[in-house]
């Protein structure tokens, strides 16, 4: 995924967690989902309209990924849609990012993206548990998870990739901001009050998760 591509992504998980927090309103969200999406969902097939290789393949698959996720959360933030089909596919999603880790470790020789895909992978099972199976106590902390990720797994990779520094980061780096990941989170869910999402109103979807659609009382 491109340094751009990655910035972006930052932005939208960080807007989708707020949603989860009851911060923002899923359809307020759908402009960012929408305007993503799209660009994920276009730049692949323009790559493969010029690279045919295997790694442009691997490449293009794993942005599709983003950009699918994205266009269907932002249709479901506009039309108040029940999430519960786009939750199974975030568990879909969440199992092909082992085979996108195992790449990155064995093929890409970079230990830090796998971590990174894994952490994704973990994300998406989470908003699956939430959208698909209405496991709302998770909802808070899986708002947090969306937003420390969006963070350290795309932002700053993205700004630092342009630089070219992300890539001097040694291999452990992940793995650290994945234990202090899981300590914030941990944290910030048990300690920060619930926020308390704005009345809805007729055809409003302000208490709605990602897009969901669906009622999601934030725990």
């Amino acid at each position: 995924m491109s340094a751009v591509g990655l910035f972006l992504v930052g932005a939208v998980l960080f807007v989708n967690g707020l949603v989860f927090l009851g911060r923002a309103d899923a359809r307020g969200a759908a402009v960012v989902n929408l305007f993503v999406g799209a660009f994920q969902t276009f730049a692949p097939v323009w790559l493969l309209a010029h690279d045919t290789s295997a790694d442009a393949v691997l490449g293009a698959a794993a942005v599709a990924l983003f950009g699918l996720t994205y266009l269907w959360a932002g249709v479901n933030g506009l039309t108040g849609a029940d999430g519960r089909a786009f939750g199974w596919f975030c568990f879909w999603v969440a199992g092909t990012t082992v085979f996108f880790a195992g790449v990155s470790a064995l093929r890409g020789g970079d230990p830090n993206q796998a971590v990174i895909w894994l952490c994704w992978g973990f994300l998406w099972a989470a908003f699956g548990r939430v959208l698909a199976l209405g496991n709302t106590r998770i909802t808070a902390s899986t708002g947090w998870l969306a937003i420390v990720l969006s963070v350290w797994t795309c932002t700053v990779p993205a700004l630092l990739g342009v630089l070219g520094w992300w890539s001097l980061a040694p291999w452990w780096t992940s793995l650290a901001l994945t234990a202090v990941t899981a300590a914030v989170v941990t944290a910030l869910a048990r300690t920060a009050p619930p926020a308390t999402p704005p009345a809805p109103v007729a055809g409003d979807t302000a208490t709605t998760a990602a897009g969901s659609g669906r009622p999601v009382p934030v725990s």
